[in-house]
């Protein structure tokens, strides 16, 4: 659509606020096109509400044609604008690009210009370090000249004594002047050491007898600013001292005269002090129930007075020496050299005469408090002497720091007693004799016991023999010829496990743990502590739980089944699996974590503790076995006092219906006593799998023990009364697999009751026995009184013979327990 044509004429007919849209102020900012189009059309748009019913759009027409050709003029003025303001911007870009070219090479020029100056001014700073090197050597030269030909002169001078000049300083210059004097001294002496022309002997001898007296007079003013406290003589002595033989015998002097070492306490003989101590507790040394033992009391005192000497000595030390650290060093090597060292070696040689265990008590517990020491000195030298050192600007040196010190005087002092092994043969010794103390009763019942036994030969019960150690197999041999018969047997107590024996055993081993903990080096740590542990397996595993459960193993192998048997060997079965227990649970708490830094190490702990414990284990499920075979036998001794007729009543055995029969009654009694008892000593799955088991053997006996007996109408009641007394024992045992058994018994026991005309009824609809084959209850079924007279076998359609042998389909739930056991 094209707006080019004239419209000047109509333009009085606008309103005015039309054209005030039509602006370039209306297009700044944010615009809106609808309120454009709103406000242009506001008064026509009112007009026409004004006059509903004749709308006229030609005055819209007209506004809009108007407004539409205004807006392609501001348009095109617009675009010129904009094309003439781009020309400018260029314009200016060049400008602002040829500016830039031009600062860009000015500032090239004024760089050169300074790298030049720089240059010069470089050369002349080197032309005047050069000439400073060269007037400092002159200088240097000068003094050197100036010194020598003092020197000289001096020399030749004390060929007639010591010169005035050189006595002058010393005694009237004051401290400047003495130190002044020292110097020349020291050189003097140098010069005459290494002299050896013709006429100046004299002079050499003049030079050392002066140097000597310098040095006496020295010492001596420092040891009386010593004695008097006067700091500031000790600090001039000792600073011209160190200037002319580096002090070394100040240092001698202020220590050897220091009150730690002269004191009467530390010239006590430590021989009396411990006889003192001692006198009453050395019981508490070689006890062998653990504890945590104090520091020896003497030792610990020494130790307090040593931090506190250090901390005040370091105030005087600082103040007297210019060398410091070096004085604290030595007097700290000496304190542990001859006050501790001293009083150590004199401590453990006590307790290694009243036994290892206090020997090495007294071994941890000093190097412990020994640890404690170095450390406290060791932040005693990070946070005072070390920064009073920086800020003083002494000159260390070759000087060492004072840790270093303080780690070389503690492997000083214990390297003797842990190099090559020493401390763990000592401790390994130790644990050893003390787990043989505490098992002493145990071992010799054990060692004993096979002499009195009639019916076994010591040597010919391998099962014992195998579990123990080589020395205590020796014992056992030696007992077996020595023992007469006027020897008693120790009580049965002594050779019964206990957990009190097995805690306190633990208990020192965990001594011994913390002992090598403290005592052994990182890398020696995880094969000492797999040493010890080894060691505990041996008395407390092999020698001490494995022979109570091979001599168990032994007494099941002879129990005679025509006697009750007591069941004591459940008592050692419970024993055995609680050592176990704190066994695992003390390698896996306190050896295990020590033996991860070595995975060789710890693979072979792990290795050696599990085969140990699957040896235990298999013991303990042998004793079980045989336990459940015992039950079992003494079962079966009861069932076959079984009378012949104890099911074939007579009719005027009618009192006896509502009883059970004695082998019942005895069978009941001997399974409550088995099921309390197991519930005593056994839990989890142990106490489930052993009560099913024997449940399940006895399920078996009775299923062979009602085909051997015949049963008559009266007896039936009998059977039927001693299945519901055995099922309600069984029921005590709380085991689902047994109770259906049982309850299947029971079933079985009616085919006893019913009389023969209903007896194939029963077997068609009873829920258990209808999904027996028949020929499985056959055996059962002739034992009836009535099975000929009856005419059963036609009755029930039994035409060939039946046999007892094989699985039947009653024994199957019996066959699949015993495998699964």
């Amino acid at each position: 659509m094209s707006f080019n044509f004239n419209i000047s004429n109509r333009l009085h007919d606008l309103d005015s606020s039309v054209t005030n849209h039509l602006k370039m102020e209306t297009f700044q900012g944010k615009f809106v096109p609808k309120d454009f189009v709103e406000n242009i059309s506001v008064n026509l748009v009112a007009m026409a509400r004004n006059h509903p019913q004749d709308f006229d759009p030609k005055p819209f027409i007209r506004t809009f044609e108007f407004a539409v050709n205004e807006l392609v003029r501001l348009k095109a003025r617009v675009e010129n604008t904009v094309d003439e303001l781009e020309r400018n911007t260029e314009d200016a870009q060049q400008v602002y690009k040829k500016r830039l070219v031009n600062l860009s090479e000015v500032s090239k020029d004024i760089q050169h210009s300074f790298t030049t100056l720089e240059s010069r001014v470089s050369e002349v700073g080197n032309i005047a370090i050069r000439i400073g090197e060269r007037l400092e050597s002159i200088d240097n030269q000068r003094v050197h000249a100036s010194d020598v030909k003092e020197l000289a002169e001096l020399f030749i001078q004390f060929n007639k004594g010591p010169p005035r000049y050189l006595e002058d300083l010393r005694i009237n210059s004051g401290p400047d002047g003495q130190f002044k004097a020292a110097t020349i001294a020291r050189r003097l002496n140098g010069i005459a050491k290494e002299v050896d022309y013709p006429g100046t002997e004299l002079a050499v001898s003049n030079i050392e007898k002066y140097c000597e007296t310098l040095e006496t007079n020295l010492l001596e003013a420092f040891d009386r600013g010593y004695k008097k406290g006067d700091t500031r003589t000790m600090a001039n002595c000792a600073r011209t001292l160190c200037e002319f033989n580096g002090g070394q015998s100040c240092i001698q002097t202020y220590i050897n005269q220091h009150e730690f070492f002269i004191s009467q306490m530390k010239l006590m003989e430590p021989e009396n002090a411990l006889e003192n101590r001692y006198s009453g507790s050395s019981k508490n040394l070689n006890d062998s129930n653990p504890g945590s033992l104090p520091v020896d009391p003497w030792l610990d005192h020494l130790y307090q007075e040593i931090r506190q000497v250090i901390r005040e000595e370091w105030e005087v030390i600082s103040i007297v020496f210019p060398n410091a650290l070096s004085v604290i060093q030595v007097f700290i090597q000496r304190i542990f050299a001859q006050s501790i060292q001293g009083y150590l070696e004199s401590l453990l040689q006590r307790a290694e005469s009243q036994s290892r265990v206090a020997y090495l008590r007294i071994l941890a517990s000093s190097h412990a408090a020994t640890v404690e020491l170095v450390e406290d000195l060791k932040k005693f030298d990070e946070f005072v002497i070390q920064p009073k050192v920086h800020k003083s600007g002494q000159k260390l040196g070759t000087v060492s720091s004072l840790s270093v010190t303080l780690d070389r005087c503690m492997d000083d002092l214990f390297i003797p007693y842990s190099e090559n092994e020493a401390y763990i043969r000592i401790e390994k010794r130790a644990l050893n004799d003390v787990f043989k103390d505490i098992l002493a009763q145990f071992t010799t019942y054990h060692v004993q016991r096979p002499a009195f036994s009639k019916s076994r030969s010591v040597f010919g019960r391998s099962g014992s023999r195998r579990s123990i150690s080589s020395g205590t197999a020796r014992l056992l041999a030696k007992a077996a010829t020595s023992v007469g018969n006027n020897v008693q047997l120790p009580p049965e107590e002594d050779g019964i496990l206990s957990v009190d024996s097995a805690l306190e055993l633990l208990s020192i081993h965990t001594e011994a743990i913390e002992r090598c903990i403290e005592l052994s080096s990182t890398e020696d740590l995880p094969k000492n502590v797999s040493d010890l542990f080894s060691i505990l397996v041996e008395s407390l595993g092999r020698n001490y739980t494995e022979v109570a459960l091979d001599a168990t193993l032994d007494d099941l192998q002879y129990v005679d089944a025509k006697n009750e048997p007591d069941l004591k060997w459940l008592e050692t079965l419970q024993l055995a699996s609680s050592l176990i227990h704190l066994i695992q649970n003390h390698f896996q708490t306190i050896v295990m974590p020590l033996l991860t830094s070595s995975a060789s190490i710890y693979r072979d702990a792990i290795t050696y503790k599990n085969n140990f414990m699957t040896s235990l284990e298999s013991k303990l499920n042998g004793i079980i076995q045989k336990t459940i075979d015992v039950i079992g036998a003494w079962l079966n001794t009861i069932l076959s006092r079984q009378k012949k007729n104890d099911f074939r009543l007579r009719d005027d055995d009618i009192e006896f219906i509502g009883m059970a029969t004695q082998p019942c009654t005895q069978c009941i009694d001997f399974l409550k006593r088995t099921c309390t008892v197991a519930n005593r000593t056994l839990d989890g799955h142990n106490l489930e799998m052993f009560l099913l088991e024997v449940g399940v053997n006895f399920y078996g006996l009775l299923l062979a023990h009602f085909k051997k007996f015949t049963v008559n109408a009266l007896g039936g009641l009998v059977v039927s009364k001693d299945i519901s007394k055995y099922q309600e024992a069984i029921s005590m045992y709380r085991q689902k697999e047994l109770n259906d058994l049982f309850e299947m018994l029971h079933h079985l026991g009616n085919l006893f009751l019913v009389r023969s005309e209903i007896l194939k009824s029963l077997l068609e609809e009873d829920a258990f026995l209808q999904d027996i084959p028949l020929p499985d209850l056959v055996p059962y079924i002739q034992m009836r009184e009535d099975y000929r007279s009856s005419q059963i076998p036609k009755l029930l359609g039994i035409y060939t013979p039946q046999t007892t042998t094989g699985w039947s389909s009653l024994d199957k739930d019996i066959r699949a327990m015993s495998i699964n056991g």
